[in-house]
């Protein structure tokens, strides 16, 4: 994938502030607003201009959306102990 800019001011408008707060600060910064792509999430992570991205509307718009972005990704999904009974043939993996 080429080096481009993700999350530009108009896609991501809530980035910037979370890339000032982590320059003045040494606390764990999150970013916000409008992270509705896997690509974005991992590429804030990736530039550094958060420790995590937060995606609330999108979660209330797509539950399941952590596991579609997991497959997106191509990463390797872990269940644990106690949920493995829950998934069923056919699901995410």
């Amino acid at each position: 994938m080429p080096r481009t800019a993700i999350c530009s001011t108009s896609s991501c408008p809530q980035v910037p502030f979370a890339r000032a707060a982590r320059a003045a600060s040494s606390i764990p910064v999150i970013a916000v607003g409008l992270i509705t792509e896997a690509v974005r999430a991992e590429q804030l992570l990736v530039d550094g201009p958060a420790d995590a991205p937060m995606f609330g509307r999108q979660l209330l718009r797509e539950p399941h959306w952590p596991f579609r972005a997991a497959v997106e990704l191509r990463s390797e999904l872990r269940w644990p102990g106690p949920y493995r009974s829950a998934r069923y043939r056919g699901s995410i993996p």
